[in-house]
């Protein structure tokens, strides 16, 4: 009797490992997407390995608000701002402010100080003590040139952010009363400088050299003061004059950015304020304490606020909150000098459509490419080339986007770049967007590229931050945690695991585990879709790390079951990450293999998960499996 001709294998591999694709069904991903991957990156393009655990550093009394980050040429400092208190990161918290605003907050450093928006306060931080920008306000000369009569020449506007400003006059040998420029002034003392003949100034006391009519806004000297140098100013006079609601209009911004003219970085551009939802305001040019009451612009009606900021080829992008996509979202803007009003001004130049913007802090610039949220609720980029061509926004998220649209709250979620990915927390995920590999995607035509993505879980990130190359977050608790460099040790959440119990074979297995870890393949139904496959054999490749291992799962009709599970095979010996429990004489350091025979008879398709949710590093390079064909399909 003749032997039967035995069956054609085929067989079918994965050699990339890219990102998650949460928009296609798992029949509709490409092969080298995962339709479900959680808690895994990027190691390098077309290689993911698990992510590190985090640990708690501290935990602080209220909500964590924000990381504000001081670097100066010896040192760098970071401020916590945790409820209403301020602290300085390190091994011990100190306080440096109280009664700050519970909000989120943001910050911009100029010249050596950190300049901190709280939505009700601008604190002003220079590596030692943390003041109110009131404090430290630039006292501005409105005008010079006055004569007892008033009049005189404009010199500097009022500064929003303090009640004071000064004022020059000339004196005579004749008049003692002047009149200064406002009326119903404070009851602050009024101080007057008095210039001498020796080129000195002399300091006038109220109420024994010169008295204040506060109402009407004089002030009259016991003696005349003439000026010693003809046509110069001898008397400086600064006063209080309190503006209702004008210091507001700053301290309750909470979004600010560097911009300026000619690619300079030198004033902060500063919005949030929900009384003014389509203005922002702006300081002197390297002075964020000079806000001049003049230094503001409105930008389009307010029906729609300014939600964030990009800077695109030298040009200010100001982003707006309208949800319709056609409206003009994205408003350029430059400075330059005026020659009628003698001085810089900056002006729109232009209005572009646009996906409008609605997370505060999902704004940044990775590789040189603004990213924020928009009331899409997709991510996406502000480009360049799409601004020459009348269109601003590109979307980069398109395989986590109808994901990211359930989130609950995700005008909260909160941003930070780390090691090329654009990070947003929102919940107890972190979604991951990773800047250094990118395709385009057909079914999203008018965007250039998509961005490989990934899913965190379990995280509970209020806010983030990348401090001294490290991944910060901080929680609703309070807590201050940071992730992991290191793969040592590094693979639990605060060190917790537990004992997870599933049954294998119809007998319980038990398994020491950290979080969850894996990454599921695509529905795999071969070359022939139509016909009856029956696998039988599956190769995994694994990174090679000192403890190691892999859990491999197949979704068989629709159910999942374990068909090779954790072994000691894919460890070697390393002196320097010895662990008893897990033994092993292997001392080959290079990738292994795992797998082997097992049947899935008669299916259609089959997928395949990836797992090792044990605390220990896991990475998967390429995987192989084998089959044959059957008949047609038939239910």
């Amino acid at each position: 009797m003749q032997a039967p001709t035995p069956k054609t294998m085929y067989e079918i591999g994965i050699s990339n490992f890219n990102g998650i694709d949460l928009r296609n069904a798992p029949s509709k991903c490409a092969s080298t997407r995962s339709p479900m991957c959680v808690n895994m990156m990027r190691e390098t393009a077309g290689n993911n390995r698990k992510r590190r655990g985090y640990e708690t550093l501290y935990k602080l009394d209220g909500e964590i608000n924000g990381f504000h980050t001081l670097k100066l040429p010896a040192e760098t400092k970071t401020v916590v701002h945790a409820g209403t208190k301020l602290y300085l990161h390190g091994d011990t918290q100190t306080l440096l402010y109280s009664g700050a605003k519970d909000h989120k907050s943001t910050s911009v450093q100029v010249n050596s100080k950190l300049y901190i928006f709280t939505g009700a306060e601008l604190l002003v931080y220079d590596g030692t003590t943390i003041k109110t920008i009131e404090e430290v306000a630039h006292i501005p000369t409105t005008t010079i040139a006055k004569t007892y009569l008033g009049g005189g020449t404009s010199m500097e506007p009022i500064n929003l952010i303090t009640p004071w400003r000064t004022e020059r006059f000339t004196g005579d040998d004749t008049h003692l009363t002047f009149q200064l420029g406002y009326g119903d002034i404070n009851t602050d003392t009024v101080t007057i400088k008095s210039l001498n003949s020796s080129g000195a100034f002399d300091t006038l006391t109220e109420g024994t050299d010169f008295t204040v009519n506060r109402t009407l806004g004089t002030f009259t000297l016991t003696a005349a003061k003439k000026t010693p140098v003809d046509g110069m100013d001898n008397l400086y006079v600064t006063y209080s004059k309190t503006h209702a609601g004008y210091a507001d209009r700053i301290k309750n911004c909470d979004i600010c950015i560097l911009y300026g003219i000619n690619g300079a970085r030198d004033r902060i551009f500063a919005s949030g304020n929900d009384t003014y939802r389509n203005y922002d305001w702006y300081t002197d040019a390297d002075d964020p304490t000079m806000w001049g009451d003049a230094f503001y612009c409105v930008t389009g009606q307010d029906d729609s606020a300014i939600v964030g900021y990009a800077i695109v080829n030298d040009y200010l992008v100001v982003m707006k909150n309208s949800p319709k996509l056609n409206d003009t979202n994205a408003v350029m803007r430059t400075g330059g000098y005026d020659s009628t009003l003698d001085r810089i001004i900056f002006r729109s130049t232009g209005s572009y459509s646009a996906a409008g913007a609605l997370g505060k802090h999902t704004f940044l610039t990775v590789d040189n490419e603004p990213m924020y949220l928009t009331t899409e609720k997709d991510i996406s980029a502000i480009t360049s080339n799409d601004i020459i061509g009348n269109k601003v926004s590109q979307e980069r998220s398109y395989y986590i986007s109808t994901e990211l649209a359930k989130e609950a709250g995700i005008e909260e979620a909160y941003v930070a770049y780390y090691d090329g990915f654009y990070m947003l927390a929102i919940n107890d995920r972190i979604y991951l967007l990773d800047s250094t590999q990118s395709s385009y995607e057909q079914n999203a035509p008018y965007s250039t590229r998509q961005y490989e993505a990934y899913l965190w879980t379990g995280i509970g990130a209020r806010v983030l931050a990348t401090i001294d190359n490290r991944l910060f977050f901080g929680t609703s608790d309070g807590s201050v945690k940071r992730f992991f460099n290191s793969d040592v040790g590094g693979f639990t959440d605060d060190g917790i695991t537990t004992a997870n119990t599933i049954e294998i074979d119809g007998k319980p297995v038990t398994t020491t585990e950290s979080y969850p870890c894996y990454w599921d393949t695509y529905e795999i139904y071969g070359t022939k879709a139509e016909l009856k496959k029956t696998f039988k054999r599956l190769a995994v490749c694994l990174n090679a790390y000192a403890h190691t291992g892999c859990r491999v799962w197949a979704r068989i009709d629709g159910i999942w079951q374990v068909i090779f599970d954790y072994n000691n095979s894919a460890d070697y010996f390393d002196f320097s990450d010895l662990d008893f429990s897990q033994l092993s004489f292997r001392t080959d350091n290079t990738p292994t293999l795992i797998g082997g025979k097992f049947k899935a008879k008669k299916v259609l398709h089959i997928q395949f998960r990836f797992e090792n949710s044990k605390p220990q590093p896991f990475s998967v390079l390429w995987a192989i499996a084998k089959y044959t064909y059957g008949n047609d399909y038939v239910k």
